[in-house]
């Protein structure tokens, strides 16, 4: 069964950068298919109950909606034809225009959550006019809202080949290599770096200076030591499990040295990678992300962001 994108789409060049993202990645290697997914403008609320009881007012909803549909289908085939230029049969390809009902972050993810999408592709800004400080107000919500969803936020003209994935050893991560060897199954050209930040001190986490503090910080190192071990040889056998060239899988497992979501972004910036991924955290369905999630997606620039 082919994998599945949805891949929210407005006309802007954020979202075309998109669209240039998803089709590379559909290319690598593996099998995928995407929908093009365009959510329209709100109806004014006020002219649908006038137009209950008036027919002018009817008639003149009627055409907007036309016209409104028309203008998304627009947008969509726009879309389409990026895909197809890169090579995208078009057997794969299906456009969807929505009217808004809950809004529209929520519509996409309402969307997507029903018809069980593998991840959800947009643009870092371009969604929306509103801004926030530092993603664009709808993206934000994607990211937010998204409770079990993978989301990939593109921002630049990237092509997906060298990936930093964050990982912490010390929380479980059994669930995280299932999606990811789902999602980079059969891309055998992929790089992958897994990044884990130590523990500079585990007798500050532990908050006293008792010698038997100073004793459990010293097996709480050796236990984080061999948790990466652990991980390192687990994921590099499933990812070559998936296609991945075991040549091209690496883990770095830096000594913290300050805050964790600065550090992912500095080695991403430093060192050449396109795509970050971050594990979307929180219990149950407490819509939020971790505040490692949050800070590299409100603050990673010219580069995509997977939250997982």
């Amino acid at each position: 069964m082919k994998k599945k994108l949805l891949i929210a789409t407005d006309g802007s060049i954020h979202s075309k950068q998109a669209l240039t993202y998803a089709a590379a990645f559909m290319s690598g290697g593996a099998e995928w298919q995407c929908t093009l997914f365009n959510v329209q403008p709100i109806m004014s609320q006020y002219l649908v109950e006038e137009a209950k009881t008036d027919a002018a007012v009817r008639t003149s909803l009627k055409k907007m909606s036309e016209q409104y549909q028309a203008e998304s289908m627009a947008t969509l085939n726009k879309g389409l034809d990026i895909l197809l230029n890169q090579g995208i049969d078009k057997a794969d390809i299906e456009l969807v225009s929505q009217e808004r009902v809950l809004g529209l972050a929520k519509d996409i993810l309402e969307y997507g959550r029903q018809n069980d999408y593998d991840a959800i592709v947009t643009g870092r800004r371009g969604l929306s006019r509103a801004q926030k400080l530092f993603m664009g107000s709808v993206t934000a919500k994607l990211v937010e809202f998204s409770d079990g969803q993978t989301v990939w936020v593109v921002d630049g003209d990237i092509a997906p080949r060298h990936f930093l994935i964050a990982v912490d050893v010390m929380a479980p991560w059994g669930r995280l290599l299932d999606r990811l060897s789902s999602l980079l199954a059969g891309m055998p050209r992929l790089h992958l770096t897994f990044y884990h930040v130590v523990q500079e001190s585990w007798v500050e986490q532990l908050g006293t200076m008792s010698p038997e503090t100073y004793d459990m910080a010293a097996k709480l190192a050796r236990h984080e030591q061999e948790m990466c071990e652990r991980f390192r040889q687990e994921a590099t056998q499933r990812m070559i499990a998936a296609g991945i060239d075991g040549r091209h899988i690496q883990m770095l497992t830096p000594t913290k040295t300050a805050k964790i979501g600065k550090m992912i972004i500095n080695e991403a910036e430093i060192g050449g990678y396109d795509t970050v991924v971050t594990c979307r955290s929180g219990s149950g369905r407490a819509y939020y992300s971790g505040s490692t999630s949050r800070y590299v997606a409100d603050r990673l620039t010219d580069h995509a962001l997977w939250i997982v």
